[in-house]
C-alpha cells in the first residue's frame, strides 16, 4: 500500500494515559474515568493524567490532562527551546474561579478523537462541568495549531480566555491597538494597555514568537440586537496583565490588586501573572445565553437513567477558533501582521481570457 507520509512524516502525536488497570493496560477504554454527577465531580475526584505530546520541527506541546496543556516549546530558528507557555486558561469572570480549566479537567470528560497523520494531528474532547457537551478540538500542523471551542452550556455570566507565560521569560507583547509593544517584566503598568478588542495577539522573545488569532462564529447579534459580525467589537475587550507579585494566594489561586483571580495558578506552582493576555466579555454585557441544545425548554424526553435539566427558551451559537503560529524568535511585528492578514484574507482567483 502507498505510504501516506512518503517515509517522512511532518508531525508526531502520542496520546498516553499514565494510569493502568489491574492487567497493566493503559488503553483508553480500559482506564479512562468518564465521570458523572454520581461520581461526585464537583468534589474534584476525577483524574485522567496524561503524558501526551505533539511534536514537529517547529514546536512541541505537552498535555497533562484533557483541558490542561502545561508545556509549549518553540523549536524553530534560534529559539532557546525553553518552555514558553505556562497555561491557557478559560474562566467565566475575572474574579471567579468557580468554573475554569481546573474544574473542567476534574469533571466528566471524554475524547472524541486522538488521531495522527503525515501532516496533522487531531485531539478533540468534550465535557466542561455542566457544559457536558462543550467541545474543544486541537488540530496541530507543522507550524500552526487551530484550537476551536464549541460552547454548549446553559447561560453563563461571561467568558474570559487568556494565556500566561513562564515566569521570568523576557518578551514583548503586541496587538493591533498596542503596536508600540509592551515589555513583559512582571511589573504592572495599568495605564499602558489599550483594551479595545483586537483579533490578533503577538509575543516575541528568546524562546520564540507566538501569534494567536481569534475567529468567532456566533448568532449572538440577534440576542444583543446588533449585526452578528459586530459582536466581537461590541461585546468583547482585550486583556493584558503583567504582575509577578499577587496580593495573596487563596485556595491556590493568585489574587491581584485589580481583583484578578488567576485561575490557571490552580494548575501549577507558578503564581506570577507573567504577560497574561487574551480577551474577556465586557462587564456591561449581561451574560451569555444558553448554547446547549439539550437545555432548550420544553425538554421532551431524556434517556433512561438521566435526569432532566433546566434550560431556557432560546438557543444560541458560539464557536471560538484560535489559530496559533509557532515562529522563530526576534520576528518583526510587520511579519506577524502579514501572516495574520494572509490567514484571514480569502484567496481570490480570477480567470483571464
Amino acid at each position: 500500500s502507498l505510504e501516506q507520509a512518503a517515509g517522512n512524516p511532518l508531525v508526531e502525536y502520542v496520546f498516553n494515559l499514565t494510569a493502568t488497570d489491574e492487567s497493566g493496560s493503559n488503553d483508553y477504554f480500559d482506564i479512562y474515568n468518564f465521570g458523572s454527577s454520581l461520581d461526585g465531580w464537583s468534589d474534584y475526584n476525577i483524574t485522567n493524567f496524561e503524558n501526551s505530546y505533539f511534536q514537529s520541527k517547529n514546536y512541541k506541546r505537552h498535555f497533562a490532562e484533557n483541558w490542561n496543556s502545561d508545556n509549549v516549546n518553540i523549536l524553530s530558528g534560534e529559539s532557546t527551546g525553553e518552555n514558553l507557555m505556562a497555561h491557557q486558561e478559560f474562566q467565566f469572570e475575572k474574579d471567579n474561579c468557580g468554573r475554569c480549566t481546573f474544574t473542567f479537567k476534574h469533571g466528566g470528560t471524554g475524547f472524541i478523537a486522538n488521531k495522527v497523520g503525515p501532516v496533522r494531528a487531531i485531539r478533540s474532547w468534550v465535557g466542561a462541568n455542566s457544559g457536558t457537551i462543550t467541545q474543544r478540538e486541537s488540530v496541530m500542523y507543522e507550524q500552526r495549531e487551530d484550537l476551536t471551542t464549541y460552547l454548549r452550556v446553559h447561560s453563563i455570566p461571561g467568558i474570559m480566555d487568556y494565556l500566561t507565560y513562564t515566569e521570568d521569560l523576557p518578551m514583548v507583547f503586541y496587538n493591533c491597538n498596542n503596536e508600540d509593544g509592551i515589555i513583559v517584566d512582571g511589573v504592572p503598568d495599568d495605564d499602558v494597555f489599550n483594551n479595545k478588542y483586537c483579533p490578533w495577539e503577538f509575543v516575541t522573545g528568546r524562546a520564540g514568537s507566538l501569534l494567536r488569532t481569534y475567529q468567532f462564529d456566533t448568532d449572538l447579534g440577534d440576542y444583543f440586537g446588533i449585526p452578528n459580525e459586530l459582536v466581537p467589537d461590541m461585546a468583547l475587550q482585550g486583556w493584558f496583565y503583567d504582575n509577578k507579585t499577587p496580593d495573596k494566594v487563596d485556595n491556590n489561586v493568585a489574587i491581584y490588586p485589580n481583583n484578578f483571580h488567576q485561575c490557571s495558578t490552580k494548575l501549577s506552582s507558578q503564581k506570577a501573572a507573567w504577560g497574561t493576555h487574551g480577551m474577556k466579555v465586557k462587564s456591561s454585557i449581561p451574560g451569555i445565553p444558553n448554547t446547549d441544545p439539550n437545555r432548550v425548554e420544553p425538554v421532551v424526553s431524556v434517556p433512561e437513567g438521566c435526569n432532566p435539566v433546566s434550560g431556557g427558551s432560546s438557543l444560541n451559537r458560539i464557536t471560538i477558533t484560535n489559530n496559533y503560529y509557532y515562529l522563530p524568535p526576534a520576528l518583526e511585528l510587520e511579519t506577524a501582521k502579514q501572516i495574520y492578514q494572509g490567514a484571514t484574507t480569502p484567496l481570490t482567483v480570477r480567470s483571464q481570457k
